[in-house]
């Protein structure tokens, strides 16, 4: 019974400290305002340019918090974390659950595949929110989200590939141009 008495004040000395070095944020700004909060607990903020161009499209477009850019091509943005796939799917299955379109896949690998891939069209996913104003508009650029599981497991890659969409032509201009391109026989 005295060991445990004894251990009690030995276990507090050990853990103010820890706690008090905790930052409180800076008056007039609210946590996650602008920065992600990794599952570590390291804040770190989103690609700039990813966030701005997927802002032009629609806000409420997610990006896996913490995730660092590795590359930009074009409109094509490659990140990766070093969590594990089956958290960077729950994220983005969770988020995606307020979408009344989207019916999420099983998280495991069909049998002919050795990693996990999740490719969500987020055009199609994002529609009927449960939270009005949330969805990706009709005419938007296209937003394919590909997670992919690194082949060592140790990691996640996270692509968004922004495509502009092609305009449809109106009937009329197409009939006129089947109408130029036929021929006929002598």
């Amino acid at each position: 019974m005295m060991r445990r008495a004894g251990l009690l004040p030995l276990i507090f000395v050990l853990l103010v400290p820890a706690c008090r070095e905790r930052s409180e944020p800076e008056e007039g700004t609210v946590p996650g305002e602008t920065d992600t909060v990794a599952a570590g607990g390291i804040v770190a903020p989103p690609p700039p340019a990813l966030r701005a161009r997927l802002d032009e499209i629609q806000p409420a477009i997610p990006i896996y918090p913490g995730a660092e850019e590795q590359r930009q091509n074009g409109d094509s943005f490659d990140l990766v974390t070093n969590d594990p796939f089956p958290m960077v799917w729950h994220y983005y299955v969770t988020y995606l659950a307020q979408f009344r379109a989207w019916d999420h896949p099983a998280p495991y690998p069909s049998r002919n595949e050795s990693a996990r891939r999740l490719v969500i069209p987020l055009n199609e996913a994002m529609k009927q929110p449960f939270i009005p104003g949330s969805a990706i508009p009709d005419g938007s650029p296209s937003v394919m989200l590909e997670l992919r599981e690194m082949p060592s497991g140790a990691g996640t890659s996270i692509r968004y590939a922004i495509r502009n969409r092609e305009p449809i032509p109106d009937a009329d201009e197409a009939g006129d141009d089947a109408a130029r391109t036929t021929t006929t026989a002598d």
